[in-house]
């Protein structure tokens, strides 16, 4: 009986350690929140209401609280409000966006209908196939947002990759921490689902109560996870001072270009070409970079493939080969590439002091500013404006 008791304070120390660590976490985010992509406000409303639960939790169990009626239930419409939440949070994460849109509240009709359910619920007399009827349209609910997100995700984050060192960086860090948090929200949604089901077969509410310390455990490791991870808790300032853009290889774009051939040559015409020019592939490399970066070609927003071809002095096959077999991206995809990279640049030699962000878009070859807006952030993941400022605090 003893061993029992300790145990249930153990589970209600943890419920306020729980609390305490997202108030903690909220209060140190804020300090960095407008320069800080990583979290936005709908991430911080799911660790506000999951703060209120397991404080909640916590003092009743402990009888510091005792002029409430301690009803697991009564969080099912605060976990509710949590699921659109979270996937409103993976959403602008993408956008890049920190308030609130008016469109978004369709998004918590459900809660509030589900919220009201839940508190008469008791009240009225309900039968049980209505309540077995409500719990299955729970469980469509949540599922159908996590589907949603993990199609979002995939599409969005997951597989973003471009040929810039540090941008790649960034995206790998946000596709981590958005799989942590995906894979972490399947947990514990997942354990409410077993849990509730279980409970209304039996009538009662024990079971979810009793097992909450799960997702406490799992809350706590995201919670440390973002104490320990500067670039999420302060945003992308914090990761510029721990990945400058590496210029350590002979390459400046070493992730970019593929020395060793890993498509099969089936064409005649290219394996005919590949025996006479894959002792030179190291050499077309380097004086491509040359011409990107020294000499600065690309900023003629008018420069062909053909007028490339011609300045590096080789057969146009030669350089459609090398896009083809030793480069990453196409042609297209490599002149936008470098014209954000030249952008980077520029922005961190202070172009933008005496200069507007249209002055810069036209200086690095780009016809207008909304195409260089755009491929800018798909790039980079942030607008010019936020990478401006955030490379200022750094």
């Amino acid at each position: 009986m003893e061993l029992t008791k300790i145990q249930f304070l153990l589970v209600d120390l943890l419920y306020i350690v729980t609390c305490f660590l997202g108030l903690l976490i909220i209060l140190l985010v804020t300090m960095q929140y407008k320069f800080n992509r990583v979290l936005n406000a709908y991430l911080l409303i799911v660790f506000l209401l999951l703060s209120i639960k397991y404080l909640y939790y916590g003092l009743t169990d402990l009888k510091i609280i005792v002029f409430l009626d301690n009803d697991p239930k009564s969080y099912l419409p605060l976990f509710s409000i949590g699921v659109p939440s979270l996937y409103l949070y993976f959403k602008n994460l993408v956008n890049d966006t920190k308030n609130f849109k008016k469109k978004e509240l369709k998004h918590f009709i459900f809660p509030i209908i589900f919220g009201i359910y839940s508190i008469l619920k008791d009240e009225l007399y309900v039968l049980p196939v209505f309540s077995h009827l409500c719990y299955f349209i729970f469980t469509i609910y949540i599922s159908l947002y996590i589907f949603t997100s993990f199609q979002f995700l995939k599409k969005n984050i997951w597989h973003r990759k471009t040929g810039l060192y540090n941008v790649n960086q960034q995206n790998n860090m946000l596709s981590k921490w958005t799989t942590l948090i995906f894979l972490f929200n399947c947990l514990i949604s997942f354990r409410l689902i077993i849990s509730l089901g279980i409970d209304e077969m039996n009538q009662s509410y024990s079971f979810e109560e009793n097992y909450q310390w799960i997702s406490a455990i799992l809350i706590n490791f995201i919670y440390i996870k973002i104490l320990l991870s500067p670039e999420i808790l302060y945003g992308y300032n914090a990761m510029y001072k721990k990945i400058k853009i590496h210029r350590d290889s002979n390459f400046i774009l070493h992730e970019f270009w593929l020395l060793k051939q890993k498509k099969t040559i089936n064409n005649n015409q290219d394996i005919i070409l590949n025996e006479k020019i894959s002792g030179y592939i190291t050499s077309y490399l380097q004086n491509i970079e040359t011409l990107v970066f020294q000499n600065e070609i690309l900023r003629n927003h008018l420069i062909s493939f053909t007028d490339i071809a011609n300045k590096l002095k080789i057969p146009k096959s030669h350089l459609t080969f090398v896009f083809k077999y030793h480069s990453k991206v196409s042609f297209s995809e490599f002149k936008k590439i470098i014209r954000i990279y030249d952008a980077l640049n520029l922005i961190e030699e202070n172009y933008l002091k005496s200069n507007t962000l249209e002055s810069l878009a036209a200086k690095v070859g780009f016809s207008s500013y909304n195409p260089f807006f755009l491929a800018f952030k798909d790039i980079t993941g942030t607008t010019p404006q936020i990478y401006y400022k955030e490379l200022a605090k750094s």
